[in-house]
């Protein structure tokens, strides 16, 4: 029996099930178990008919209410609805668009098929294909798809709200969050409690009312404050602001009886600038520069919108004592989503409103797709960890005879116990697996091996991949082009694989399988058949990114005289603590006449991650997953970087390998010398020497 927050999370909405039990199949949808077909009655008078063992391609849908603030924002945020239908290249999934009740169907047709009609004849047809609205509201479509209205019944979102009590009243409110790393938000992301069921803060807290919040200067320390929004009162952004800046803990703003719901942070996005030393505080901030009402600290920097309360307005005013907790209730599954082979796919985390939500499942799903394809194509599979299930294992594999092979990769999966994404660690770390290989004669295959217990700062000279965890994700699957190691297993006649790993006592499933290749048909990082690796610099002693970083020995190399040489370093470098948000750049000089660098500027692209879902980043993650980082993102694969050096490499001599790295300054828009003291790398980087036939 699975146990886990989102079990008990099904349980409580089959318990308020409005939906006669005799009606629906009992048995709950698992992601990843194949769905029951059903049929769906469209708007166009079609009829859409899904069966898992003929599926023509993914599909994703949403549920709109038009009672819940957030689910009305996804349609109100235009730029976000061309961000959406101008996805390029357009993922080729349906998406079905479905609603609560008739109100909401009507709305998410109308503003949908209004987006659709702006765009390009040919982007129409597109989408025109692969929209799909109901003829009904959700819960009646039960006599032709009693497995969907299952699926949305149980798989449910949770809608926010405040619940605000007196000595003699209770009442709840819904509440429209601002953007996250704006604002901090309970429940929904990394820093909130472990399940999205309970509320906060334990207990509640006192609420006092700020009648002028613009012109406050009274102080509002570890408060929470409530602000009417009343005519002539600065703008929501500005009275939010200027609440936590006289050091309340969080803020609500009253609408008037009239007023939509304000997103705050709405807007106000641009290219993250931090301190040139990359201070801690600035990362929190983000992309919103000292807009940013949330300075990282867990437990402030709430700010949220209400709709018009006469009665909690009321009950400030009058001096009885209010007090709040952040809280959530059940309403019918916003998302969801059936993979190519036809298998339920949970979306993630509705962390912000957007449909990029629903665009970044898509993109996964076609990823998953490609995969299984290029999955599909011979090769000799090596079983490594089948899986691991923790922080720490070691396995000793004996090799099978390689040496007809000129390609390798890695296949690697990563999930958690449990059945649903809530069921995973929340946190985003570290990954990697070193091997050190013997052959017959009970030598090393690669020589300077460093044996010994793992850490996850510190990552072995002989690492052979790295992997990134998921904010609370269990979709992770991916392959590494891994050419360069092929030396390495060339006469192998066993390897001992070493995994370490951090999961806060969520443990994580990892699988990893060798695949050896012949004629790869794709371009390869590495020409011929490589030979020989050498190991170069790491930082398994040496992390730290400040002044000391760079003091390293430049390193002597002995290259073959073979005909047909070729040469590459190979390196795996991520960045980290005060360098996760900052860009780095890294040079290996070879011989003193050759320069190679790399440079990861991804952290200046507040969506440099999200631009990666195509490539194999986890989407929708209970946290900021779409920022950039330093060379890494959140659930996904490190891959090599790899660069030939041929043309500077002295056959028959001692070659002299020189490596220095350097961080950005933001304010200067120039590289630096390392400064700083609380941000480090992990750096793996191999020698690898290549041989191409001259026939």
């Amino acid at each position: 029996m699975i146990i886990g927050v989102r079990h008990c999370l099904v349980a409580l909405v089959l318990a308020l099930a409005a939906i006669d039990a005799q009606e629906v199949p009992i048995s709950t949808p698992i992601p990843g178990s194949f769905a029951i077909p059903f049929q769906l009655p469209l708007a166009n008078g079609s009829m859409y008919s899904f069966d898992p063992r003929a599926i023509s391609r993914p599909l994703v849908g949403f549920v709109h209410s038009e009672q819940d603030p957030f689910s009305r924002q996804v349609l109100q945020r235009e730029d976000q609805l061309t961000a959406f239908f101008l996805q390029d290249p357009a993922p080729n999934v349906d998406v079905l668009a479905l609603g609560v009740d008739d109100q909401s169907q009507h709305r998410v047709q109308k503003v949908l098929q209004a987006a659709v009609a702006k765009l390009q004849p040919a982007q129409q047809q597109f989408w025109q294909d692969r929209m799909l609205f109901a003829n009904a509201s959700v819960l009646a479509l039960n006599s032709t798809a009693p497995s969907l209205v299952t699926l949305v019944q149980q798989w449910v979102t949770l809608k926010r709200q405040i619940t605000w009590t007196t000595h003699s009243t209770s009442e709840s409110v819904d509440r429209l969050d601002g953007i996250f790393q704006y604002c901090n938000i309970v429940e929904w992301d990394n820093h909130s409690p472990s399940s999205p069921l309970e509320s906060y803060p334990p207990g509640g807290a006192p609420l006092v009312l700020v009648d002028n919040a613009c012109g406050t200067t009274a102080s509002l320390q570890g408060q929470f404050a409530l602000v009417h929004m009343s005519q002539g009162t600065c703008t929501p952004d500005q009275a939010a602001k200027a609440v936590i800046k006289q050091g309340a803990r969080g803020v609500l703003l009253l609408a008037n009886s009239s007023d939509e719901l304000v997103l705050l942070g709405q807007g106000l996005s641009s290219r993250f600038k931090g301190s040139s030393s990359a201070d801690y505080c600035c990362i929190f901030l983000g992309s919103f520069e000292d807009q940013g009402l949330w300075d990282g600290n867990d437990d402030h920097g709430f700010c949220s919108m209400l709709p018009a309360s006469a009665s909690l307005l009321a009950a400030v005013k009058s001096g009885e004592g209010v007090n709040i907790t952040y809280t959530t209730t059940p309403r019918l599954g916003a998302y969801f989503g059936f993979d190519h082979l036809g298998r339920y796919s949970e979306m993630g985390s509705p962390l912000n409103p957007t449909l990029m939500l629903v665009g970044w499942h898509a993109q996964y799903l076609e990823y998953l797709q490609r995969l299984d394809y290029n999955l599909s194509q011979p090769a000799l599979t090596v079983p490594v960890f089948h899986p691991a299930i923790g922080e720490q294992a070691s396995v000793v594999v004996n090799m099978p005879d390689t040496r007809g092979f000129n390609d390798l990769e890695m296949e690697s999966r990563l999930s958690c116990e449990g059945a649903f994404d809530l069921d995973c660690d929340m946190w985003d770390h570290v990954h990697t697996v070193s091997v050190t290989c013997i052959d017959d004669h009970g030598e090393l295959t690669v020589d300077n091996e460093l044996l010994g217990a793992l850490g996850e700062q510190d990552v072995q000279p002989s690492e052979l991949g790295r992997w990134i965890t998921p904010y609370r994700r269990r979709v992770g699957h991916w392959v590494t082009p891994s050419k360069q190691y092929l030396a390495q297993f060339s006469n192998a006649k066993s390897c001992n694989f070493t995994l370490a790993a951090s999961d806060n006592g969520h443990p994580w499933v990892f699988e990893l399988t060798l695949r050896f290749l012949q004629d790869n048909q794709s371009a390869p990082l590495v020409q011929g058949q490589p030979t020989h690796l050498f190991r170069l610099f790491n930082t398994s002693s040496q992390s730290t990114f400040d002044k000391t970083y760079n003091d390293r020995p430049t390193l002597s190399v002995p290259a073959p005289t073979t005909s047909g040489l070729h040469c590459y370093i190979s390196a795996i470098i991520t960045g980290h603590g005060s360098m996760e948000f900052l860009p780095s750049r890294h040079t290996f000089e070879v011989n003193g006449k050759l320069n190679v660098s790399v440079a990861y500027m991804e952290p200046l692209d507040q969506l440099g991650c999200a631009k990666k879902v195509r490539e194999g980043v986890e989407p929708n993650g209970h946290g900021a997953i779409w920022f950039g980082r330093d060379g890494w993102c959140n659930g996904w694969k490190i891959a090599p970087w790899v660069v030939d050096i041929t043309s500077a490499i002295l056959p028959g001599e001692n070659n002299k390998i020189r490596y220095f790295a350097e961080q950005y300054n933001v304010t200067t828009n120039q590289f630096t010398e390392p400064n700083a003291s609380n941000g480090y790398m992990r750096l793996t980087s191999n020698l690898v020497f290549s041989i191409t036939s001259s026939t």
